[in-house]
């Protein structure tokens, strides 16, 4: 199994890590930087870009955007 079909299963499975991989499939998130600061969204989908890991999220809006765990934070269930 590969690194990247290693990454998807365990988002897909929701097997959380605080260090590597701090959000799962349909996470609920709130934007902490940028223009987008303070809408919340759900996780969608994460991927491997040359600065590391990402998520793709959807916002409440509709629009989804990419962004990097550093700039999320998660909501209590």
């Amino acid at each position: 199994m590969s690194m990247d079909d290693e990454l998807e299963s365990a988002f897909d499975e929701g097997r959380r890590h605080p260090e590597d991989m701090p959000f799962v499939l349909n996470d609920a998130v709130e934007l902490q930087d940028g223009p987008d600061a303070g809408l919340r969204g759900s996780v969608v989908s994460v991927f491997l870009d040359e600065g590391g890991l990402c998520y793709t999220v959807e916002l409440s809006t509709g629009r989804e955007i990419r962004v990097a765990p550093a700039e999320l934070r998660l909501l209590d269930p």
